[in-house]
């Protein structure tokens, strides 16, 4: 089993990152990660999750002794229900929980229904509508989505949506890995 600097390694390396964009990212000291990275130094519950948020995996992602299956499956029926902010809003994961990928999601408003705006984050996100129709506010601007439409939305920009129409809006949002946020 890998050392948890051997994981951290590989994980900046995987992401073809350096110590100091880890470092700015994460907010320790590029030499603080050079020897964690060769477990030459102990870490606090602290900082193993600011490199943990930074990188937008559990902690135990850090600990895990299993390696992952190639082929991951997950169900209609057995997606997780997550915490939404809005009203008339439900969102279910699309992917398994504790895996090293963007977050994915696919929401479904009812009508009249509407989200919170997100404060705004680093990253990009990715809205697709699948069904329905969906206003969109980003930033100043108001965007009105219609079935095939997708909206791309880039760093530092807050957003929120509403449905304003008969039936309900089906779409999927892909958040970035390492930024993670309410969806």
């Amino acid at each position: 089993m890998p050392t948890l600097g051997e994981r951290i390694r590989a994980l900046r390396q995987e992401h073809k990152l350096t110590l100091h964009d880890v470092s700015e990212g994460a907010g320790l000291t590029p030499s603080f990660l050079s020897r964690l990275e060769r477990d030459r130094v102990n870490i606090s519950v602290a900082n193993l999750r600011k490199i943990a948020n930074f990188f937008g995996v559990p902690m135990t992602y850090f600990f895990s002794s299993e390696e992952s299956p190639a082929v991951e499956v997950v169900r209609a029926a057995e997606r997780r229900k997550l915490q939404a902010t809005g009203e008339k809003l439900q969102v279910e994961a699309l992917l398994p929980e504790g895996e090293f990928h963007p977050d994915a999601f696919e929401a479904v408003v009812l009508p009249q229904g509407k989200s919170s705006r997100r404060a705004p984050r680093e990253g990009r996100t990715l809205l697709f509508l699948l069904e329905g129709e969906l206003r969109c506010y980003v930033g100043e601007e108001q965007y009105d989505l219609q079935a095939g439409d997708s909206l791309y939305i880039r760093n530092g920009t807050d957003y929120g949506w509403e449905n304003p129409g008969p039936r309900e809006a089906r779409f999927l949002l892909i958040q970035p890995l390492g930024y993670r946020g309410n969806p």
